[in-house]
Order: C-alpha cells, then sequence, then structure tokens
C-alpha cells in the first residue's frame, strides 16, 4: 500500500478509522522492525552495531553527518560506520537510528504548527528519562531496560501522523494548547480532530503490527492509572513524558502521584533522574536540530 495524499478530515470522522479501514495509514518502512529488533540488544559491539547500520544507507549517512559535525566535535575526520558508532555511543546510535527510520515516510511540514525541533526533543528526552527510571523501577527486569527505551522513543508517534495526515486540524490544536496552558495538546486534538495522539499511535502500532509492548506505550502512556498489558511501560513512558513537559514549561515541582509509587520508584530517584535530565537537555535539543531542523 502506498502512502495515501493529504486528506481534509471531515466533521465526525475519527483519524484513528482512517487508519484501521487503510483510507490513510502510512506505509511503515519494511526494514523497521527489522531494525528495532536488531538494536533493542544492549550487548551489541560497535562493529555489530555498525553491520547493522550500513545496511540502511540513509541512517549510515546521517551518523556520519553527526559524528563529523560540530556537535561531536571530533578530533579528526570519521569515515566509517564503525567509527562514527564508536565516536556517539550505542544510546545514541540507537536512537537516532530508530527515529530516522521512523520519520522517513512523514512529511510535518504540511503542518506550519508542528515544531520538529520540540517533537523529536521530547522523543529522545523521554526515551531516556524512561530508561533510567526503569533501571530503579522494581518492576523492570534489566534485560526490558532496552524495550522501555525504544518503546518511549515511539510514544509519540501518533502525533508526527496527525501532523502529515490531517495538517490543518492538528495545526488548529497545536495553536489551542500554545495559547490556553490550561489546555493539554491531548484535549485539543480530540476538540479538533476526533482523537488524541495517543489514540492514534495505538492504532498507528496495532496497523504495523509492532510488538504489544510498543503498542501500549503509545496508547497508554497518558492513562495515569492503565492496569493492562505492559502497564510498567506505559507507566514509565507516561512519567517520564510528565518530567519533560515539566522542563519544558520551567516547572521544578514535580508531580507526586500514584505511577512511582506504582513502579517502585523513590522520589530521591526521581529528583536524580530529573537533574540528570536537565544536564542533557541542551545537548539532545542541539542534535536534535543538527539532524532534524
Amino acid at each position: 500500500m502506498t502512502n495515501a495524499a493529504t486528506i481534509t478530515n471531515e466533521p465526525g470522522v475519527n483519524p484513528c478509522d482512517l487508519i484501521d479501514s487503510g483510507t490513510q495509514l502510512t506505509v511503515l518502512p519494511a526494514a523497521v522492525p527489522e531494525l528495532l529488533a536488531a538494536l533493542n540488544d544492549d550487548e551489541l559491539s560497535f562493529k555489530e552495531l555498525a553491520d547493522t547500520v550500513a545496511q540502511f544507507p540513509t541512517i549510515a549517512a546521517r551518523l556520519l553527518f553527526l559524528a563529523n559535525s560540530s556537535w561531536a566535535a571530533p578530533v579528526a575526520e570519521i569515515t566509517t560506520i564503525e567509527g562514527a558508532c564508536a565516536k556517539l555511543g550505542l544510546a545514541v546510535v540507537k536512537s537516532v537510528s530508530v527515529s530516522i527510520a521512523i520519520a522517513a515516510p512523514f512529511d510535518p511540514a504540511k503542518c506550519p504548527a508542528f515544531h520538529s525541533e520540540q517533537f523529536w526533543s521530547s522523543a529522545l528526552l523521554v526515551a531516556d528519562v524512561a530508561s533510567w527510571l526503569a533501571e530503579c523501577s522494581e518492576k523492570i527486569d534489566d534485560k526490558d531496560v532496552a524495550t522501555v527505551h525504544t518503546a518511549a522513543l515511539l510514544h509519540n508517534l501518533g502525533l508526527l501522523w496527525m501532523a502529515d495526515s490531517i495538517p490543518g486540524e492538528t495545526a488548529q490544536a497545536l495553536l489551542m494548547a500554545k495559547n490556553n496552558s490550561d489546555l493539554s495538546l491531548a484535549d485539543a486534538l480530540k476538540h479538533t480532530c476526533g482523537a488524541d495522539y495517543a489514540q492514534v499511535g495505538g492504532c498507528l502500532a496495532r496497523a504495523w503490527n509492532l510488538p504489544g509492548v510498543i503498542e501500549s506505550a503509545m496508547k497508554n502512556h497518558l492513562d495515569f492509572s492503565y492496569a493492562g498489558d505492559h502497564w510498567q511501560v506505559a507507566q514509565l513512558t507516561g512519567y517520564a513524558a510528565t518530567m519533560v513537559h515539566c522542563l519544558n514549561h520551567g516547572i521544578e515541582a514535580l508531580p507526586e502521584d500514584m505511577r512511582l509509587e506504582r513502579l517502585g520508584v523513590r522520589s530521591e530517584q526521581r529528583d536524580a533522574i530529573f537533574e540528570r535530565l536537565q544536564g542533557r537537555y541542551e545537548n539532545v535539543r542541539e542534535m536534535v536540530r543538527v539532524l532534524f531542523c
């Protein structure tokens, strides 16, 4: 199936219906599931990582570009994928590779109110924070931390689809949320589009046959009380998104809510992670400017 042309969402037509019916289902690059599986291994060596990335020329080229950019500040020119992976580090290579692969079929430039820097910075930061929280959580095995990172990285993918597929209504919602601090983006999207980005993300994950744990994070991370399958990953992703939201909006008092207690994460651990996030914030934003803006 080829990507459908942009259409105007008719009043009363839920965007999830467009996805479920195949009317406007963006085609995920065929290599993405393979890439996700390959990069979900924390034991990969730089050579193995380079061999995997080398199968995707567009990703390899962007990684070489990033490794040689002023952001990475290499001492000498880097000319090999393995060298780029060693320079950037496993975590950055994995995040960037998945992000580039996922972004390929979308054109958010159709939606003038969509800000690529904010979107990708949030995606990357939420993934980092979710994995840090997972390392502290009593409910997550060490072997599952990489899965948490991947699931959280894709948590807001529904918004990218909306900016590409129903740009007019999405732009209205983005502007509404921007101009009204008491209105969440999710509620604004429900008002203008009939569904929020998490609902749309869940539909995309299901249509693309992504693993259930990724679908759960995409669909349920906004639900503070979610207790279904893979609830731990959904809650970790949701709280990580809350922390990034607080930093984006200059909110210093982090919320105390039942998610932390359910996950077995102590307040002092949360505070240490927030401090770590503050230290990483500008670095990630600069990296995103190099790659996506």
